[in-house]
């Protein structure tokens, strides 16, 4: 399972046809990926792999492969592994939970997928770096020296559930906080009591976002337009619920409009 895109695919689809000699059926990155992955394995020339062989296969796709990209696999009768590009632009997290057979584990790319069955978040994958769960062990590896943490902020601001924590950041409140300082920066470059109605982008995902922004706005109009208070003021606080979890954020009222020249 792979969440994201390789910036190099068609390269890499060349020399796996053209070199390497396999057969790509698709035009899914994933493809190409998973067929990089299974040519390192079968360099090994072993019919069963070691945790040193899966590191090192692991370490050669994130040399070879560019792009943002987390990806979980399963080895039959050996176990799971998973990885993260290292630039960490895609999220990745394990967590586990107690059953009557022992432990179980679970890698995911939110924390909500976790939560939802009942797993406990351990910790985020780091970039270029991989984990591999067997029955008996858990054991993780940097891969790459040079990796430079630099997450997609889109996981932020669209693309993530806002009951997730990617990265020791709550998804929700950082949208909180986006509406926040893109009201404070607009009530400093335009007059807000001209301002009428604001639109979502899009209404196929939470209005954590636009409600914050919503609410400075109209504490700060307010201030100017006190008729407004009868219609819009906002109240005190707001509940975000979601499955799995519930979050509570204070939400801004009059005095938290920011200062205008």
């Amino acid at each position: 399972m792979q969440n994201g895109n390789l910036t190099n695919s068609a390269e890499l689809t060349y020399q796996l046809q053209e070199v390497v000699h396999r057969h790509i059926n698709t035009d899914s990155d994933s493809e190409v990926l998973l067929n990089i992955l299974a040519d390192e394995l079968q360099k090994t020339g072993k019919a069963r792999i070691n945790e040193e062989d899966l590191f090192k296969a692991v370490k050669s796709v994130l040399q070879q492969c560019q792009g943002g990209f987390a990806c979980t696999a399963m080895v039959t009768g050996y176990g799971i592994f998973g990885f993260r590009d290292p630039h960490g632009i895609r999220p990745l997290i394990y967590g586990k939970r107690d059953s009557p057979h022992g432990t179980d584990y679970m890698i995911t790319s939110e924390s909500v997928g976790l939560s939802a069955l009942g797993f406990t978040p351990i910790a985020d994958v780091k970039p270029g770096e991989c984990i591999i769960i067997t029955k008996n062990t858990v054991s993780k590896r940097v891969l790459r020296d040079d990796a430079v943490f630099s997450p997609c902020i889109f996981e932020y601001v669209y693309f993530a559930r806002p009951d997730s924590v990617i990265d020791g950041i709550s998804v929700y409140n950082s949208r909180l906080k986006m509406g926040e300082e893109l009201a404070a920066i607009l009530t400093q470059q335009i007059d807000i009591k001209d301002i009428d109605v604001i639109i979502p982008v899009s209404p196929d995902r939470p209005l954590n976002f636009e409600t914050r922004f919503s609410f400075v706005i109209i504490s700060c109009r307010s201030q100017t337009r006190p008729e407004l208070l009868r219609f819009s003021a906002p109240p005190s606080s707001v509940s975000a619920t979601a499955r799995g979890s519930s979050r509570t954020g204070t939400l801004a009222g009059p005095s938290s409009c920011p200062d205008r020249p």
